[in-house]
């Protein structure tokens, strides 16, 4: 072999990894558990426990009904033990969802996907220890729940997932990520005596969020 040509094999060869590597750093989903919260404290006189997943630097999206009624704010805590308080600056009752600005604490916000059936990945949640928890998940359907609000008043209609994935307690306000590290939607209910449970779709999400004004609080609405 001539030394232009191995030369040539060896600049091919560094292009390859040069490639690759790139390829590799613009496919590495985020860190997840960087992104997510707790939520506690006494709202309406009953614990509230709650998952929820910054959206930036210091808002926390999460589901209404875990915050309605919170006028005292809500402690809001990371896995690595970092705290600060939640004011509610965004609430829809019908969507079954809440924004909080957080004072005293920032976090790394994630990014919203499109969900398709039968995609796989983990609902993301912090538990009432300050633990990480992940519960795999399917999606089975792309529905339009049709239900009561919040309050289980008048019918409401919103885009949500249906997941073969069993949810418990403290879970509601968590996020469903895919593969890619992308919000898919919120997690808010699960079906009794079932392995089914339902999240918001991202792109309800996106909409609720369009027409908000995080800089400005809002009333959390009445005790559920």
């Amino acid at each position: 072999m001539t030394r232009s040509a191995k030369t040539a094999r060896t600049l091919l060869v560094v292009g390859m990894f040069i490639l690759a590597a790139c390829g590799s750093k613009e496919s590495s989903p985020p860190d997840i558990a960087a992104s997510l919260v707790r939520l506690s404290g006494v709202v309406c006189r009953a614990d509230l426990i709650a998952g929820g997943v910054f959206i930036h630097s210091d808002l926390v999206l999460t589901a209404a009904h875990p915050v309605a009624g919170s006028f005292d704010g809500i402690l809001v805590e990371t896995l690595d033990g970092r705290a600060g308080t939640g004011i509610v600056v965004a609430f829809d009752p019908e969507r079954d969802l809440a924004v909080l600005k957080v004072e005293g604490l920032k976090g790394d916000r994630l990014e919203f996907g499109d969900a398709t059936v039968a995609q796989r990945g983990s609902i993301w949640t912090v538990d009432r220890n300050l633990d990480l928890r992940l519960v795999d998940y399917e999606i089975e359907a792309l529905i339009n729940a049709t239900g009561d609000d919040i309050y289980g008043e008048g019918e409401v209609s919103r885009r949500a997932l249906q997941l073969a994935a069993d949810i418990g307690p403290g879970m509601s306000g968590s996020p469903v990520v895919n593969e890619l590290g992308q919000i898919l939607g919120i997690a808010f209910a699960e079906s009794r005596n079932t392995t089914t449970a339902y999240a918001v779709a991202s792109s309800e999400v996106e909409a609720f969020l369009n027409e908000s004004d995080p800089d400005t609080p809002v009333s959390p609405g009445r005790c559920t």
